[in-house]
């Protein structure tokens, strides 16, 4: 805040942005609050009562509220099952200025793990649940993406049973029974 040794502070004045130049004479330090979203640029000097100017100050001011936005992808992309290896891509991006500082994800309610931007692979017979959060510079939190990826790589079973099996019939019922510890049957 303006000091002087002598006459005293008498006033400051600033601009915002280049705008209209504003007068600022009551106690000092003072507050300017800067709202706008943006990169804001405040150039100001001050005055004593004396007459005597100071050198010009600028400083810059930069404000995001904007959250980024997250996304999760799969591939091969399917919303049932897939029977092979599923490779999940994690990204955002920040419309608001100040960058993603960094992207988090959970599988399955674990523990959050910060995402080093490498996709990563699922192989596993099962369900995965993938939440996905982004941060940026500033502090905004993106709304949590989620990702479910269901894989089924064993092969169902298919017993059967025959009456009379391998012997000449009138009629023959056969039975089969088809069981799946993935997908389950159709």
């Amino acid at each position: 805040y303006p000091t002087d040794g002598g006459s005293g502070v008498d006033r400051v004045e600033y601009t915002v942005n280049g705008g209209s130049t504003q007068q600022y004479d009551d106690t000092f330090p003072f507050d300017l609050p800067i709202t706008e979203a943006g990169t804001s640029i405040i150039e100001a000097t001050a005055f004593d009562k004396a007459g005597n100017e100071s050198p010009t100050r600028t400083v810059t001011v930069k404000i995001d509220r904007t959250k980024p936005v997250a996304t999760a992808t799969a591939a091969p992309a399917s919303s049932g099952f897939v029977k092979q290896t599923v490779t999940v891509t994690l990204d955002a991006t920040d419309a608001g200025g100040s960058d993603v500082a960094r992207v988090e994800y959970t599988t399955n309610g674990e523990t959050s793990q910060q995402y080093d931007g490498t996709p990563f692979e699922l192989s596993l017979d099962g369900t995965y649940k993938i939440v996905t959060t982004a941060y940026d510079d500033a502090g905004n939190v993106s709304d949590p993406v989620e990702l479910v990826v269901k894989i089924d790589a064993t092969k169902p079973t298919l017993t059967s049973n025959q009456s009379g099996a391998n012997e000449w019939q009138k009629s023959a019922t056969v039975t089969l029974t088809a069981t799946d510890s993935g997908s389950g049957p159709p």
